[in-house]
């Protein structure tokens, strides 16, 4: 996968996440966000690197996306969005954003000659 591939796909992310920070209760907008992130938690296994900042970054990543899939999961059942679970999956997307923009920076760095 490429950078630019790679880029895409966070991108995708970022602007699935900000629609669930815009409209929490919007059951298709979290849907979508948490099947992104299962592709995401596949991408960042392939993303091993000798550089400790960049794995330490996908680590972390990966754990909010894991968070975010678990709270999303556990709202399915609720059509509106229990106000509980719907901030919960706000506050672990907003982690996820800064998370992944930090990593895309890292990778940026990484890729110049």
């Amino acid at each position: 996968m490429t950078l630019d591939e790679l880029e895409n796909h966070m991108d995708r992310v970022d602007v699935l996440c900000r629609l669930v920070l815009e409209e929490p209760a919007d059951i298709a907008a979290r849907e979508q966000l948490f099947n992104a992130l299962s592709a995401t938690a596949d991408l960042f296994g392939r993303l091993a690197s000798g550089n400790t900042e960049l794995s330490g970054l996908i680590k972390q990543a990966d754990l909010q996306a894991e968070i975010a899939r678990v709270r999303i999961e556990a709202s399915r059942d609720k059509p509106g969005g229990h106000p509980f679970a719907v901030a919960s999956i706000g506050y672990a997307v907003r982690e996820l954003r800064g998370t992944l923009s930090s990593l895309i920076a890292t990778l940026r760095e990484e890729a110049r000659p």
